[in-house]
This record gives structure tokens, sequence and C-alpha cells, in this order.
């Protein structure tokens, strides 16, 4: 093992403590998160928008645009131009064929996916906890872990 991975697993490993005794906060936590542009990238259907709607109630974040997934072109053009403006802060809950094309897109414009979270969705109420909560910034790994659905969604948290 070189010293360059034994570091970056050492890294891990202290991240992983501190996260466990609540020394850090979620990587997306920051004092000026309300001045950042929130976008959404729903599926287009029902647990998209129970997504949508779980992200509507944080009240002090002001969703900028909200898109549905789609491989379209007019989809992936307006996707490309918010990676293309720096400062975006884009929050998802797709269906794991779009996430894939949504995480491609990103690494090619060197944007940072700072959530990426795979979820079997079972019903609408866990998709509205799991909106408010990752876009209010309360969303831990381990509430992550207990939210499930019926179909296989990504949860994921993007910035330009």
């Amino acid at each position: 093992m070189n010293t360059a991975r034994r570091n970056v697993l050492k890294g891990i490993v202290a991240l992983g403590s501190a996260s466990a005794l609540n020394l850090v906060s979620p990587l997306w936590a920051s004092s000026n998160i309300a001045n950042n542009p929130i976008h959404l990238i729903v599926a287009n259907d029902d647990v998209g928008h129970a997504f949508y709607q779980g992200a509507n109630t944080v009240q002090s974040i002001v969703i900028q645009s909200s898109l549905h997934s789609a491989t379209s072109l007019p989809f992936l053009e307006k996707y490309q131009s918010l990676l293309k403006t720096k400062g975006q802060r884009i929050f998802g809950l797709v269906d794991d064929a779009s996430a894939v094309l949504i995480m491609d897109f990103a690494r090619t414009t060197n944007a940072r996916i700072l959530w990426h979270k795979d979820h079997v969705i079972h019903s609408n109420e866990s998709a509205v906890q799991l909106g408010s909560g990752l876009v209010s910034n309360i969303m831990n790994p381990a509430m992550a872990e207990n939210i499930a659905f019926k179909k296989h969604y990504v949860s994921f948290l993007i910035e330009s």
C-alpha cells in the first residue's frame, strides 16, 4: 500500500468517526446556503412530485427552478446550462437510468457531486421526507438508510 492511498484511507476513517460523533455537518451545510441558487431535478412520476413537495416545505430555501428528468434534448440543454453556471446547487431524485446520465454530465463539466445515494421507494411519504430532509440540511446518512420506496431511485446533490 502506497502512502497516498494510506492517507486517503486514514482521512475516510477520521471523517467517518467525526461524523458518527456529530462533529462535522453535511458536506453541503453552510451558513450561506440560502444565498445559493437551489434547483431540483425530479422523476416525472408521483415519487418525483412527492420529493418536490417535501423540498418545497423548507421555508428558508427558494427553489429557483425544477426540471423533470428525461432523455430529451430540451432537458439535457437546460441541465447543461445549469451546470455551466458556477455556484448552482442541484438537488434531485430520479430513476437509476436518468441518474447515470445526470451524473455523467456533471462529471464532464467538473461539477462536484456532494451527495449520491440509492433508494428503493415504498411510499410517497418517504419521498416527501427525503425531499425536505435533503434540502433543509437535516438529512444524515443513517436517516437515508431507512428511506425506502417501491422502485429504485437515486438522490443527489450537485454543485457546479
